[in-house]
């Protein structure tokens, strides 16, 4: 565990160098895990030293590890979402980072009612590219990314974060 230990204290003041550089607070960001590929125990190990977010970025990959480790700390959705894992998705992950789509976002609201309680679910949109949509265009719908996410949020389930800070 030293090692995990070692080298989370070792990300941890990376961050702390990049928030002073950039006049940001270290609290302000969240560093997590990615949890891909790697076994059950040295996950458990990493959120012992200190985690405290996992990411993962395949709905079944994520379904055998939250079996057996539960919610020690928040799950992360890092990857691409298809529609029809949207179920599976709600129930896992306290972030989805890759809702790029409407219908998408139809899902995971329909489907966030029948699993959990409203607004346990926190999205961010993404462009095509994969990136953090920022201002940019959405996809088919052509709005700015703030007004989308507004449309977004308008459902019930889920809370959505404004990415055009």
């Amino acid at each position: 565990m030293l090692d995990i230990r070692d080298n989370l204290k070792k990300v941890q003041q990376a961050v702390e160098h990049a928030c002073r550089r950039s006049s940001r607070k270290p609290d302000d960001v969240l560093v997590i895990a990615v949890s891909k590929t790697v076994e059950i125990e040295r996950i458990k190990l990493a959120t012992e030293a200190g985690v405290k977010a996992l990411g993962e970025n395949r709905v079944q990959e994520a379904k055998d590890k939250v079996a057996v480790l539960g919610r020690p700390v928040p799950w992360h959705l890092i990857g691409s979402l298809q529609t029809n894992k949207a179920k599976d998705a709600v129930q896992l992950f306290d972030w989805i980072h890759s809702v790029d789509r409407e219908e998408l976002a139809r899902e995971l609201d329909r489907r966030g009612h029948q699993a959990r309680d409203p607004a346990a679910l926190d999205v961010e949109e993404q462009d095509q590219a994969g990136q953090r949509a920022k201002r940019s265009r959405c996809p088919k719908h052509g709005e700015h990314s703030d007004r989308y996410a507004e449309r977004k949020a308008q459902r019930h389930f889920f809370r959505c974060h404004s990415l055009s800070q």
